[in-house]
């Protein structure tokens, strides 16, 4: 079946039952959907009608969907596996291809973020449009196609809680870059989680996805200028330096919260994650012209997919690697109010760390 056909569905809904159904319940509730169907009756609806704005609406994400199969379709074309299944969770969020033992890894070393369309993504493709586009419109027309180009990025990663947070951040600062405007991380994460919880409720405590982007998103913005100041006399490379205590930063604030859910403690994350992370942009940037070469003409996609094959070869050795270690992670099974109290000293130590930096600023 393909996105626009009017069918007839006719079955019992029932509420999800079985290992991790709760789980699957609360999903379901964000989405607004009462119940599944086991083995439905499906016809076509030969008499359904659509309004004229449904129908607008329905032909271009029709377009769009199109659009992305054949996206897919030629990276598939010119990676081989796991690599282009990586490419395409990078890329647009699909995981679906990937290897479950490769998914095995991607878990233990705490780098399934990388394979879900997060705030990182959308920078990414918010900087490279505008930076493509100031080249030749004005800055203001580029911001305008940069919402546009975000919006239908965000229609095809299949506008997940992480990425309607992400979308709107990353709308707010192209809106700053292309009008001239400061742009401030902590009005932009506020104002973003405000606009989702008004559209839906249940996010906020029913979609893990949207607890782990918040997180990450505030451990960014107000722990890692702490730590910066902290590691500000060690003499390694910015890049480095940025990436390690951006992700220590999102890892000390969302990493109790994920013990709490999968009961598992990753002992291997910063380290995979300070290999992997700097190469993603490259990866994405790679993935995507062999995308769009490979849908005008195959054999340059796939000689582009050489260079992408290459770059993610080494990111998919490095979770492999760090998987297999023996110690790479640990079990670990917290109660809800141990949970509460980790996140009270995280909060409170991130408070003083904030008071004590500003003094030293007036000083």
């Amino acid at each position: 079946r393909s996105y626009g056909e009017d069918l007839i569905i006719v079955g019992e809904p029932q509420m999800p039952s079985g290992i991790n159904s709760a789980g699957y319940a609360n999903y379901l509730k964000t989405q607004d959907v009462a119940g599944t169907v086991a083995f439905p009756k499906v016809s076509e609806d030969t008499k359904s009608r659509v309004s004229f704005r449904e129908s607008v609406a329905i032909r271009i994400y029709e377009r769009i969907y199109s659009i992305k199969k054949s996206f897919e379709s030629a990276i598939t074309k010119s990676l081989p596996e796991p690599n282009s299944s990586f490419i395409g969770g990078i890329l647009l969020g699909s995981r679906q291809s990937i290897p479950d033992d490769l998914k095995n890894d991607f878990n233990k070393t705490s780098t399934t973020h990388i394979l879900a369309i997060s705030g990182y993504n959308i920078a990414i493709v918010s900087t490279y449009l505008m930076t493509l586009l100031v080249v030749f419109i004005r800055r203001r027309w580029a911001f305008w196609f940069s919402v546009l180009g975000i919006v239908i990025f965000t229609i095809l990663t299949g506008a997940s809680a992480s990425v309607v947070r992400a979308a709107i951040m990353g709308i707010l600062l192209s809106f700053a870059n292309g009008y001239g405007r400061l742009y401030d991380q902590k009005i932009s994460i506020s104002l973003a989680a405000l606009i989702m919880i008004l559209l839906n409720p249940f996010v906020l405590t029913l979609d893990i996805g949207f607890q782990f982007s918040f997180l990450s998103v505030l451990g960014i913005a107000y722990l890692y200028p702490i730590l910066k100041e902290i590691f500000v006399k060690i003499k390694i490379s910015e890049t480095i330096k940025d990436t390690l205590l951006m992700t220590l930063s999102a890892q000390i604030y969302v990493l109790p919260l994920a013990m709490y859910y999968f009961n598992n403690f990753p002992l291997v994350s910063l380290p995979v994650n300070v290999l992997i992370l700097p190469l993603v942009p490259f990866a994405m940037a790679l993935g995507f012209f062999v995308g769009i070469f490979g849908m005008i003409l195959p054999i340059l996609g796939k000689v582009l997919g050489l260079f992408a094959w290459a770059l993610t070869s080494y990111q998919i050795w490095i979770v492999k690697f760090f998987a297999s270690l023996k110690y790479s992670n640990l079990t670990i099974i917290p109660n809800l109010w141990a949970i509460i109290g980790i996140y009270l000293i995280i909060v409170g130590l991130t408070i003083w760390g904030t008071r004590s930096m500003n003094v030293q600023k007036d000083v």
